[in-house]
């Protein structure tokens, strides 16, 4: 296997081009919650309720940090999708709601 020299713009190149975040750990945020947004936003709105449905049933706190983390990054591109933000909010309600209850002793 043979070593070849590439400049900086090079390995940046094609570490984008294989999707690849080569960033500060804000910049790998970044990375990661546009991949939930195209994940949730990508698809119809059926799949966007099916998919926020999974992650409440199995893990409330992080689809609400998630959820808001995902129109936070729309709201800052300016990407409306309107009823696929309605689905969001409706799963966040839900999990606040499911977070604010107090557990029975039964």
């Amino acid at each position: 296997m043979s070593m070849q020299t590439v400049t900086r713009q090079e390995f940046e190149e094609g570490l984008r081009e294989d999707g690849i975040c080569q960033q500060p750990l804000k910049r790998h945020l970044v990375c990661i919650i546009e991949k939930d947004m195209h994940r949730i936003i990508g698809a119809s709105v059926q799949d966007c309720e099916a998919t926020l449905d999974g992650l409440l049933r199995h893990y409330q706190a992080d689809a609400l940090r998630r959820i808001t983390d995902v129109l936070q990054l729309m709201n800052e591109r300016g990407i409306s999708k309107k009823s696929h933000r309605q689905a969001m909010a409706r799963a966040a309600r839900t999990v606040i709601k499911n977070l604010a209850e107090v557990p029975s002793d039964e």
